[in-house]
């Protein structure tokens, strides 16, 4: 799980701490999006990409690189491309399967053929409390990962990545699943969508929503929204 990374120490091949772990990169394009770069912050204010094929090793103590500082080569930003932590974590979801907007708790690596690839995402409550420092609450909490094949990413820098990304999981909904998208975005954020689908596509959810906006209760979701932040905590 990324939160298990973040923080911890990336030592060169030397062993000489070269800073910690601050960002994980990932390629949007393939099903599964490959880690392409780690990012260490060597400083309060200053960070170095190294390209993934130069780190050595990835575990819980931190990261372990295949070169000496002064020989790494720097990994430039690519387009399409995504930071785990500032794109992802902590960022609005509509999961598809479950017809639902949620928010990601953590998100979930897996290592399939040589690569590291993002699989998909934690929404339940133990990955919170573990970020948290509560552990032993988190041991008796849930984990629930929804596969990153069956979320739209619905907030932040990542949701436009996703719209420009042919093969993005957005753009292989059916019509009523991108109207029930649609339905639960900000009025904004929803017209993105339909113009970054195929035409259409775009047309039958927009009919969809018209013929029955009994089905997608977008104000009713809001109003729950509304009243949960008004609730005590």
């Amino acid at each position: 799980m990324l939160a298990e990374h973040l923080g911890k120490p990336v030592l060169d091949a030397g062993g000489a701490r070269l800073g910690t772990i601050a960002d994980l990169a990932v390629r949007l394009g393939p099903r599964y999006p490959p880690v392409t770069a780690l990012e260490v912050r060597t400083g309060r204010h200053t960070a170095r990409r190294v390209p993934w094929d130069a780190v050595a090793s990835l575990d819980r103590r931190g990261a372990r690189l295949r070169l000496g500082a002064p020989e790494l080569p720097d990994a430039p930003a690519e387009a399409g491309e995504l930071l785990l932590r500032r794109d992802v974590l902590d960022v609005q979801i509509f999961d598809v399967g479950g017809k639902r907007l949620t928010r990601v708790a953590d998100v979930e690596l897996v290592e399939d053929g040589g690569e590291l690839v993002l699989a998909g995402v934690d929404v339940g409550a133990a990955p919170i409390l573990r970020r948290l420092g509560l552990g032993p609450l988190a041991r008796r909490a849930r984990s629930v990962i929804i596969d990153w094949d069956e979320l739209h990413l619905a907030s932040g820098r990542g949701h436009a990545l996703q719209l420009e990304t042919p093969s993005a999981p957005l753009h292989s909904l059916t019509p009523d699943e991108l109207a029930e998208l649609v339905a639960r975005l900000p009025p904004a954020r929803g017209s993105e969508v339909l113009e970054a689908v195929h035409p259409a596509t775009a047309a039958a959810a927009r009919e969809l929503q018209v013929l029955t906006p009994e089905a997608r209760p977008r104000h009713r979701y809001g109003r729950i929204l509304r009243l949960r932040r008004r609730a005590p905590s």
